[in-house]
């Protein structure tokens, strides 16, 4: 949270209310935050008030009720990213929101699909699965000395068949933060599409959405989507 709450506030981030706010800290050194870190204070009475407004007068009723503060995740979601809250969706988890994007795609024979060697398991069951189904290509972007995406072998890589790049801009382990695809340029068909996918982005480096990352211009060698997903409860 740290580099998108900066991003959005240009302020200092205060650690020592974000602590008193967590009350976990006082008892663990947790790490594992990449599918959900520890709840703040504000958070779980968020949680257990709307789970006690449920009981007492049931699930759609309670929604019912708390539309304008539901509403209000949108737009406190859009803030912190720098987007419009009419581009925020809140799916059940990464994984979800990804195959969402991904299943919208049409795929042909011979299409090639270019990923990073550090893509997510679940991405890479529905790549093979949509390969096996619709005749696509999967192929690996090589690696530059530094162990993340060789810009210039990517560039050397992209030609009139590719319909798909994908890249993990931050995955899970490892410290690796990838660039971005989009800096080898295009030469793919106008159809194509550029998939940055930066789960774990927030806390790692600022996460402020510029109007151009979602793009869908023929001249520039087709569409491009940054900003796909996020880690569900850590942000």
């Amino acid at each position: 949270m740290l580099g998108a709450w900066m991003s959005a506030h240009h302020e200092p981030f205060d650690v020592a209310r974000a602590r008193r706010d967590t009350p976990g800290c006082a008892a663990v050194v947790h790490f594992n935050n990449a599918g959900a870190s520890l709840a703040p204070t504000p958070v779980f009475d968020a949680v257990v008030e709307h789970l006690t407004l449920e009981a007492q007068m049931g699930a759609y009723e309670a929604q019912d009720a708390r539309r304008e503060r539901i509403e209000h995740v949108y737009h406190a979601a859009a803030r912190l990213l720098g987007a419009a809250h009419d581009e925020i969706a809140i799916v059940e988890n990464a994984t979800r929101a990804w195959d969402m994007a991904f299943y919208a795609l049409q795929f042909r024979p011979g299409d090639r699909i270019l990923v990073s060697s550090t893509e997510y398991v679940s991405s890479v069951v529905a790549l093979l699965q949509t390969a096996k189904r619709n005749g696509a290509v999967i192929e690996t972007i090589p690696n530059d000395e530094d162990a993340q995406i060789s810009i210039g072998a990517l560039r050397s890589i992209i030609d009139e068949r590719v319909k798909l790049i994908a890249v993990t801009h931050v995955p899970s382990n490892g410290g690796l933060i990838a660039p971005s695809p989009r800096s080898a340029g295009s030469h793919a068909r106008p159809e194509s599409f550029t998939c940055s996918t930066p789960v774990n982005r927030s806390g790692s480096c600022p996460s402020m959405c510029k109007r151009s990352d979602v793009t869908s211009s023929p001249r520039r060698g087709g569409s491009s989507c940054e900003g796909l997903a996020a880690p569900g409860c850590s942000t």
